[in-house]
């Protein structure tokens, strides 16, 4: 089984150089990878396992041929080449938001919900890079008894904004300590994407209804605050959980240890473990300062770092190919 033919739209932005990586690492071979981005990246190109591969501009996609198309672009460029996949009878997973909240496209978090997939119809939805790490971490306790209230504050990398903005955080970071004035560096903004007419900001109300959709919950309440902070690599999490009936620590806590692709940090003082410069790269969601809300007996708080870049995006992404064809 699997699969031995992919193309990747977006392949010289941050995820898209990322998921290659990632498929030279897992332990197939590819025997054909086409690699296409904007016209700026034409001519560049990009090695997978020592072969040099010219980067096509998007314009040029042909999805004849191929088993499987990772979209790690935007959504205008999802809406415009996906149904070209789609038509080819290849199987699109796509990490934009442009097909998310289709009633009829699957989203999903392999270890939350692997079962979607098999409704899919050519078309699959990589969630946001916080939804992935945010269900990967209370799906554990979620089982235990059903969560009905979330409330979320995201302290998210600047590399979620793309490899433009990290490099504005470096160069100014750079600036300002040379005593230049920066409004990147040492900075922080209470507000990701777009301004909604209640308030919220576009970043929370996907966080919100990603969330629900996933879970198949459409009366959950979630609550989200999204922050953008200047960190290179990595989202942070704190969490407010309230679920059904009440949770011990100890049967979470076991929960969490035995979650895939969780990797729970019992040493409640060891926080630079739970930093984002200690997950940057690595795959496991990392879960720790788990404790009980003094004031709420079904309450519980805990911590959720992850590679925004690699779980977040890139390796779901390739997780959820790997649920489709087999491994």
């Amino acid at each position: 089984m699997g699969y031995s033919r992919a193309a990747i739209v977006g392949s010289t932005g941050l995820v898209g150089g990322e998921l290659l990586s990632i498929l030279e690492d897992r332990a197939y071979r590819l025997d054909e990878v086409r690699l296409f981005a904007s016209d700026r990246s034409e001519g560049a190109e990009q090695t997978y396992r020592g072969r040099r591969i010219r980067v096509c501009p998007v314009e040029r996609f042909d999805p004849a041929g191929i088993d499987v198309a990772f979209f790690m672009a935007g959504a205008d460029v999802s809406r415009e080449y996906v149904p070209l996949a789609r038509q080819a009878g290849v199987l699109s997973i796509d990490n934009s938001s442009a097909f998310r909240m289709d009633p009829g496209v699957p989203l999903v978090v392999p270890e939350v919900n692997p079962r979607a997939t098999a409704g899919h119809r050519g078309l699959i939805a990589n969630p946001n890079c916080t939804v992935i790490q945010l269900l990967a971490a209370v799906y554990p306790i979620h089982r235990l008894s059903p969560i009905r209230r979330l409330v979320v504050a995201t302290y998210q990398s600047m590399s979620g904004a793309g490899r433009e903005a990290l490099e504005d955080l470096l160069t100014e970071t750079r600036g300002c300590l040379e005593g230049m004035s920066s409004a990147v560096a040492f900075n922080l903004w209470p507000g990701i994407d777009r301004c909604l007419e209640d308030g919220y900001f576009y970043e929370e109300e996907k966080i919100i209804e990603e969330t629900r959709k996933i879970l198949g919950s459409g009366d959950l309440t979630v609550s989200a605050t999204a922050v953008r902070v200047p960190v290179r690599r990595g989202h942070s999490i704190a969490v407010y959980l309230e679920t059904d009936e009440e949770v011990g620590l100890d049967e979470a806590a076991r929960a969490l240890r035995e979650a895939p692709g969780v990797l729970f940090e019992e040493d409640r003082t060891d926080l630079q473990a739970l930093s984002p410069v200690a997950v940057a790269g690595s795959d496991p969601v990392r879960v720790g300062r788990l404790r009980r809300d003094r004031f709420s007996e079904r309450g519980l708080l805990l911590w959720v770092v992850a590679d925004n870049v690699r779980k977040g995006a890139a390796l779901n992404a390739v997780q959820i190919a790997e649920l489709v064809f087999g491994e």
